[in-house]
């Protein structure tokens, strides 16, 4: 079975969804995409499903990434959806 992750931005307004199967290559780019917002002083998130339950504090992340969403739970794949709506709604951060 494959794995997946998710990737959203925020640009202009518009919200933007993708999909990816190769998750180890996807995973170091988001770790890295994740980092650089850190760096930055951005509040940033990376959550890999398999291994870290998605919480309500993800809510309050700029950046978000997750990894592995094939793995979210139902309460988890709620809170997902609400995460982009505030993403969508909101028109500032970036979701991954």
């Amino acid at each position: 079975m494959p794995s997946w992750c998710v990737c959203c931005s925020i640009s202009m307004g518009n919200l933007s969804m993708c999909g990816a199967k190769r998750v180890q290559a996807k995973s170091h780019l988001l770790q890295a995409w994740v980092a650089q917002a850190l760096d930055a002083g951005r509040n940033a998130l990376y959550i890999d499903a398999a291994a870290t339950p998605l919480t309500e504090a993800a809510l309050d992340a700029e950046y978000l990434a997750i990894d592995q969403i094939e793995k979210l739970n139902n309460e988890e794949q709620a809170l997902l959806f609400a995460i982009f709506n505030r993403f969508r709604n909101s028109g500032k951060g970036f979701c991954f």
